[in-house]
């Protein structure tokens, strides 16, 4: 959202956020729980889906959103995803870490696409990427706290 609000200004960063959180809720089920994560990252919790369940509603949410821009002229922006479920590691941070890594592969495979996470590429040591994540939340704290 940096990029849509440094363009067309922070009122239609704004419609964009609204836009996005109306059909967050009108695609996820009523068992799923979606909320804000960082400044331009959301989490979705589905339980009992495994991911290539969530990857079939977060295509029907990612086409209803492309949808919904074009019939209400909103501003265009496009939305990626990283999915991983609990078959992949027992542990929140893995699956944090793990649904992390897949999105910003997503991002830098051209973006408004979902890709599920690598359970291999959890233990990587490889540098976060920082430059787009100054406003998530610390998951390690996070953690500790439940």
């Amino acid at each position: 959202f940096k990029r849509l609000n440094d363009t067309f200004g922070h009122e239609t960063g704004d419609i964009a956020l609204k836009t996005f959180s109306e059909v967050l809720r009108e695609t996820i089920r009523t068992e799923d729980h979606a909320a804000r994560w960082g400044g331009e990252e959301f989490a979705i919790l589905m339980p009992g889906a495994a991911a290539k369940d969530a990857l079939k509603v977060i295509d029907r949410l990612r086409g209803a959103l492309a949808e919904r821009i074009v019939v209400t002229g909103t501003a265009p922006f496009t939305s990626s995803f990283g999915i991983a479920d609990t078959s992949m590691s027992k542990t929140f941070l893995e699956l944090v870490r793990m649904a992390d890594d897949a999105l910003y592969r997503a991002k830098e495979n051209g973006r408004d696409q979902a890709v599920i996470g690598d359970p291999l590429m959890v233990h990587s040591t490889a540098a976060r990427r920082k430059s787009e994540h100054h406003g998530a939340i610390d998951a390690a704290r996070l953690s500790a706290a439940m």
